[in-house]
């Protein structure tokens, strides 16, 4: 368990807290490659690229643009889910004061933020608002935004580059899982793409609602990607951090 105590002081010193830009050199130019929303010949590039962390990531069961659910046989390797499913999490005695609630209420505002922006963005893209109404929302939800863009790309590679590395001596049996979140984070970051070029040009003041669509689009892509990821992430990873899968 030491390795897990060592993630558990990471977050606790790092917490919900903004994390600088500067993902790996390969991610940049996939999110620079995310020029329009997904296509397919965009998303097979990504899918591509993610293969190489998770080679069965271009089918829709494993893809995190498709998938429903994590597959029976990547389930099969959480020993400790059975044992300690989602809605038993809380009941587990190191539960509450851990790294596993920790890391669950990071989820939840993460989550809770990207629901503000694919929420407010969907407003702006449709007729009704006051041109007043329309100023005001435009720059409420702007920082909100481009806060959720940042805390998703540095949550990431906190995992990408310590936790799951950690995770991984702990519970070797973790290894294909772990794969498939990181191929996850590789889409998240082209995903990411159009709505952090969206946000650095945003339609002036007297645009009309349509002017929004395709970054509300945008913000819709990346709200449901994310939720998909950070489910499936809770499944393969809480077991670990309670102790219960080796």
């Amino acid at each position: 368990m030491s390795a897990l105590m060592g993630v558990s002081r990471l977050f606790a010193v790092i917490g919900c807290t903004l994390y600088a830009r500067g993902p790996e050199r390969r991610l940049q130019r996939l999110r620079e490659a995310a020029c329009a929303p997904i296509s397919s010949a965009m998303a097979y590039t990504v899918l591509d690229a993610a293969a190489s962390r998770f080679p069965d990531y271009r089918t829709p069961e494993h893809n995190v643009l498709e998938r429903a659910c994590l597959q029976a046989e990547l389930r099969a390797a959480l020993t400790g889910l059975a044992q300690w499913p989602p809605q038993r999490w809380a009941e587990h005695p190191d539960y509450a004061n851990g790294l596993a609630r920790h890391w669950q209420e990071i989820h939840r505002a993460m989550v809770h933020n990207l629901g503000i922006v694919e929420r407010t963005l969907r407003t702006l893209a449709e007729d009704g608002l006051s041109d007043a109404d329309r100023v005001r929302l435009a720059g409420e939800i702007a920082p909100i935004a481009r806060h959720a863009v940042d805390h998703l790309h540095g949550h990431h590679r906190l995992e990408d580059q310590s936790m799951f590395p950690q995770l991984l001596r702990a519970a070797p049996s973790l290894a294909r899982p772990l794969n498939l979140l990181e191929a996850d984070h590789i889409v998240l970051n082209a995903v990411l793409g159009p709505l952090e070029r969206a946000l650095a040009n945003l339609p002036t003041a007297d645009a009309p609602a349509s002017a929004w669509d395709e970054i509300a689009k945008a913000g819709e892509r990346v709200a449901r990607v994310a939720r998909r990821h950070i489910e499936d992430e809770e499944e393969i990873v809480i077991p670990a951090v309670l102790g219960v899968a080796r």
